[in-house]
């Protein structure tokens, strides 16, 4: 079979644009793994960090990581452990706050009800350093948990603390 010595100029044009729109898949799909590789890198230096207990280092590595890979899937136990991280730092009012963008943002986290007593004794921790309102607060965190996983590993650390929380603000019953 013989080819045409000349293509007509539609084919040009179209051979063209398959090889650019090759090429250009080429170097987004390595653009991509490039990004995963650091986004993988950053994220096994915050796990090294955080393994280690220290926890002032492994903040700002999970920290970085919530910001430099937002779309990661990874993404929410990154908040999860920066989360952890606040918490055995005394930090309880940055613990609250990012254990709160956990339960925002991504309702279906595979380690929701660790996050909610996480988020429960950090609320508790912070009322006992002076802002009693915040009990209450704690309370609602525990019921939830509670209520949530009724069969779940934590529940009883829940009712117990919820019955604390309740107990500190007065409430007796």
């Amino acid at each position: 079979m013989r080819l045409p010595s000349r293509l007509p100029s539609g084919s040009l044009i179209l051979l063209l644009a398959l090889s650019t729109a090759a090429n250009l898949s080429t170097a987004v799909d390595a653009s991509a793994q490039e990004k995963t590789e650091a986004a993988t890198r950053q994220y096994n230096a915050a796990v090294g960090l955080h393994n280690s207990e220290a926890f002032d280092l492994a903040a700002k590595e999970w920290y970085k990581f919530t910001q430099d890979h937002a779309t990661d899937p990874r993404v929410a136990r990154a908040y999860h452990y920066l989360g952890a991280c606040y918490s055995n730092q005394g930090q309880f009012d940055n613990a609250v706050k990012t254990y709160n963008v956990v339960l925002t943002k991504y309702p279906d986290f595979e380690l929701m009800e660790e996050t909610l007593l996480n988020l429960g004794l950090s609320q508790y921790n912070l009322a006992q350093q002076g802002d009693a309102k915040v009990f209450d607060d704690a309370a609602k965190t525990f019921n939830s948990l509670a209520t949530k996983y009724p069969k779940g590993k934590h529940v009883a650390e829940a009712v117990f603390y919820e019955g604390e929380s309740l107990y500190n603000r007065g409430k007796k019953k």
